[in-house]
């Protein structure tokens, strides 16, 4: 049996270069990339709901939307109803960059799934899926994934890329 370990870490290197070589216009990095997708999902969000949906350090969010922010592709927004809290959206230039930061993800799909057939993706995420629930169950006490099936369809707007 081949190495996990050496699987894991191949296949989390050659996604960084995949992303960061087609960011690399956009001034953004790989690490960026996972808070650009779950903000352009939501119309807002707190920094403590994107820790929470990326599973992160709340302080590695703070610095990840400074430096969005920096470059102008996120805004923060204060709570009229409750100035303590603040939500994370898109500034005009971030709407700029929304399709192309889901099509990055639809192209990453359509690569990774390009000599497989839909059972065999399938058999492999849930593997994952219960290779993480293991982990997490044993190293932190408790599982951040749902044991539900994953979709892998794909939006019909998207089936031509």
């Amino acid at each position: 049996m081949e190495n996990v370990n050496y699987i894991i870490n191949r296949l989390i290197t050659v996604r960084r270069t995949f992303l960061n070589s087609r960011l690399k216009e956009l001034g953004i990095s790989s690490s960026l990339f996972s808070f650009l997708v779950e903000i352009t999902q939501h119309e807002k969000l707190t920094q403590k709901e994107l820790s929470h949906l990326l599973q992160v350090d709340p302080a590695l969010t703070t610095r990840s939307i400074r430096k969005l922010m920096d470059l102008g592709y996120v805004v923060r927004v204060e709570d009229e109803a409750d100035r303590r809290c603040n939500y994370i959206s898109l500034s005009p230039k971030g709407e700029e960059i929304r399709d192309k930061i889901i099509g990055l993800n639809y192209e990453w799909f359509k690569l990774v799934s390009k000599n497989a057939d839909i059972d065999e993706l399938e058999g492999a995420l849930n593997t994952f899926k219960k290779i993480i629930i293991n982990l997490e169950t044993e190293i932190l006490g408790i599982s951040s994934i749902s044991r539900q099936p994953i979709d892998l369809s794909i939006p019909a707007e998207r089936e031509g890329l």
